[in-house]
């Protein structure tokens, strides 16, 4: 059978032959008459009830995966397959009387379970309990109003006949159910595997040699003995063939009883009836020990395969450790990520795996997890490999609590291989980079640009004002470079900006200062930390560079060289001024320097001061002034300025 349900027939995915007979009215009668001549086998021997009326079982269950639309003759065939095999044995009134109490007895069943469960519960996943339950109520619902008055006709004995009657018939209902139940679930195949076959004839062997000796004599009452032979059997091969084992010992015993044999026989005083009411009580109580521990096992062995499953496939790491890190199980992932096997790592510590410089991240997380933290934590990690490498990996570490002191018990983590994600993730940081540094730079000169120069500058000035610094600024020009542009092409004057940004880069070196362009011919040098002296310094330094490079100029009359014009500005930033002060004072020195015959440094002059300031910020410029500012030439000199250049 399928495991799965698709379409109102409940997907009976068989040959269209066999589809068409099981369809057929007239199998599900034969069906039932087989199945009412062998439980009527049994009436026989005790007064007309049977101790195992298994027919109505049957019917239910060969009938519940077959079409509402074709309900009607299925149950017409039934009743009548029952009546005729009844006719056989008694012809009377209470033969009709009992087979129409026995098809209605299926219909309702039927009726009730196509009312409260939907198409793929009643094929697969109604359990045989809940049946045995379902069928109790509706066998006391029609047997208690009508037995008492057929069987005290037919027999004196009614009160205790119409215990046997109900019984017998939720009997036998609980055991077809379970086994259909069982079949239809594909539960009896591990047992019936090539490989398991030998034991499980072996455990049918034994149940039935031990119910041969407890039923086959009347000296000993040695019942007990079938509870452990159908307990080890379900241990051994699941609850579906301790079932079937069940089965195959309560119709022995129904057998033998009959026949004034077994425990049940020793007991004293006791007519047919009685004898089959005690015989109905056992296997009631022997089903109700086996039962329930065959559903509890089997339901682990569920969540035990389900858990193998989610585990042994899963692309993650599943791990479970002390709370000191030593690991108590690790999935089979782990073989096919790092190389290790579940055994391996099992036998050492988990940070002995860790990356050196990750291991006291591992070393803090599990010290705050034994201090009581509860929430999960997720962690980045390098881990050893087996042949030597290491990988990325991140984990998902939890801690669970004993279920009796509440105290943290261990910890389970989760972890997959990230390192594609790393590598990914490293990429996009080099690309993002680049991209930062184009977008911050000249492509003409490879200096900073003017955004990078803006961004700087802010950022300098706020540190210059928090930290009461001086800040200085130069601002340099090409002289003459559109006549050396005109005159020479604009490839040769691309070239001659590149040279003067070299120029610029030897010269301007401290890791805080900022050379760029800051547009056409024009250039700009932020430098921190830096006076007036030390600024023109650095400024003449930048001339003499450029002068030594003897580029020709045709319009630079006498000087017949490549030279630059520098507007030189320093200042203490304080509150109430803006970065586009000091520029203002640097441009206006440039204009200064060309207004003055090009090729020379002019220096911004300083405002005047209250007296009150001056002693105070020169005293603060003297102890903030940072150590190495190689561009502060002269430490004692005043500097050029506290207050914006106007």
């Amino acid at each position: 059978m399928p495991g799965s349900v698709t379409n109102s027939d409940f997907a009976l995915q068989h040959h269209p032959a066999i589809l068409a007979l099981r369809r057929s009215p007239l199998i599900s009668g034969l069906i039932m008459g087989i199945a009412c001549w062998l439980s009527v086998m049994f009436s026989t021997y005790s007064r007309n009830i049977s101790p195992l009326w298994l027919a109505n079982g049957v019917a239910f269950m060969w009938m519940l995966p077959l079409p509402r639309r074709r309900m009607g003759w299925h149950l017409v065939c039934i009743a009548i397959a029952n009546v005729a095999v009844g006719m056989l044995y008694d012809r009377s009134y209470f033969t009709l009387m009992t087979s129409a109490g026995n098809t209605a007895e299926v219909a309702l069943m039927l009726f009730f379970t196509y009312r409260y469960y939907d198409a793929s519960t009643r094929l697969f996943r109604i359990s045989a309990l809940r049946f045995t339950l379902v069928t109790s109520a509706v066998v006391c619902a029609i047997c208690l109003p009508i037995a008492p008055v057929l069987i005290s006709i037919h027999n004196p004995e009614w009160m205790v006949t119409v215990p046997n009657w109900i019984f017998g018939d939720v009997l036998g209902m609980l055991i077809v159910s379970a086994l259909v139940s069982f079949w239809r679930r594909r539960t009896f195949s591990p047992a019936f595997r090539l490989s398991q076959l030998d034991g499980t004839l072996l455990c049918i062997l034994g149940v039935l040699a031990i119910s041969f000796l407890v039923f086959r004599q009347t000296t000993y009452p040695i019942l007990f003995l079938i509870f452990p032979a159908l307990l080890f059997v379900v241990f051994k091969r699941g609850i579906a063939l301790a079932i079937l084992c069940f089965a195959i010992h309560g119709i022995l015993a129904t057998v033998f009883t009959l026949h004034g044999l077994g425990p049940i026989a020793l007991l004293p005083h006791n007519t047919e009836l009685r004898l089959v009411l005690f015989l109905q009580t056992y296997l009631f109580i022997l089903m109700a020990t086996v039962y329930p521990v065959g559903r509890v096992l089997h339901t682990q062995q569920k969540l035990q395969s389900l858990y193998s499953l989610v585990t042994d496939h899963s692309g993650e790491i599943i791990s479970r450790a002390t709370m000191d890190g030593v690991r108590q199980y690790c999935s089979p992932s782990m073989t096919r990520v790092l190389g290790w096997t579940p055994e391996e790592v099992t036998k050492v510590n988990a940070i002995e795996l860790y990356h050196p410089e990750d291991v006291p991240k591992f070393q803090e997380l599990f010290q705050k997890m034994r201090a009581g933290q509860s929430t999960p934590s997720i962690i980045t990690y390098r881990a050893h490999t087996k042949s030597g490498g290491f990988l990325w990996m991140e984990s998902h570490i939890s801690v669970f609590h004993d279920p009796i002191s509440g105290k943290p018990a261990g910890i389970v983590a989760s972890s997959r291989d990230i390192s594609e994600r790393v590598a990914a993730e490293g990429q996009l940081q080099d690309a993002y980079r680049s991209l930062q540094r184009l977008a911050s730079t000249d492509p003409l000169t490879g200096l900073a640009n003017r955004r990078a120069f803006d961004e700087a500058l802010e950022r300098e000035w706020r540190r210059a004002r928090r930290e009461r610094t001086p800040l200085a600024l130069l601002m340099m020009d090409a002289d003459f470079f559109k006549k050396y542009n005109d005159a020479l092409g604009h490839p040769a004057g691309d070239e001659a900006l590149r040279r003067i940004a070299r120029c610029l880069q030897q010269v301007v070196q401290r890791p805080s200062d900022v050379p760029a362009r800051y547009g056409g011919e024009e250039f700009v040098a932020l430098l921190p930390f830096t006076e007036a002296p030390g600024a023109r310094q650095v400024a003449q330094r930048i001339m003499d560079a450029v002068a030594a490079l003897a580029m020709p100029h045709p319009a630079a009359g006498a000087r017949a060289n490549f030279s630059l014009s520098i507007g030189v500005a320093s200042i203490f930033p304080s509150l109430g001024y803006s970065p586009a002060d000091l520029v203002a004072a640097a441009d206006r020195a440039l204009y200064l320097a060309k207004q003055n015959g090009r090729s020379r440094i002019e220096v911004a002059a300083p405002p005047l001061r209250a007296p009150a300031q001056q002693p105070l910020e020169a005293s603060l410029s003297q102890e903030l002034r940072p150590a190495g500012a190689e561009h502060n030439s002269n430490p004692d000199a005043e500097p050029a300025t506290a207050l914006p250049l106007l």
